[in-house]
């Protein structure tokens, strides 16, 4: 895995006010950490295992979480897809900046 340059929180309500779209923020990004060079993204998938384990004489489960990296080129990824992620990554193959995209919390009407 290329070394983690960068890991940035972006609200989809930032995105929203600033008419820009997932596509329109990754190629921003793209050309401030990586100018000039061929950009691609990193999908990132989590999985939970479970094992079954013998620890002081009693059967117990353990589970873990494990995130597999997939390194692929951006015009394999849809628009629809980009859209459904929660986090996701880009990279020149050396470095890679990550990029979850998150819900600013709904903040109640003050009265």
């Amino acid at each position: 895995m290329p070394f983690l340059q960068a890991k940035l929180d972006i609200s989809n309500q930032a995105l929203q006010l600033q008419k820009l779209t997932r596509d329109q923020l990754l190629d921003q990004m793209a050309n401030l950490f990586f100018p000039g060079k061929k950009v691609d993204l990193v999908i990132l998938s989590k999985q939970t295992t479970s094992k079954p384990v013998f620890i002081d004489s009693v059967w117990t489960v353990m589970f873990s979480e494990e995130t597999i990296y997939y390194r692929t080129p951006r015009s394999s990824i849809t628009t629809e897809y980009l859209n459904l992620v929660t986090e996701i990554g880009i990279t020149d193959g050396e470095s890679w900046v990550k990029i979850n995209f998150k819900d600013d919390p709904v903040n109640p009407d003050p009265k």
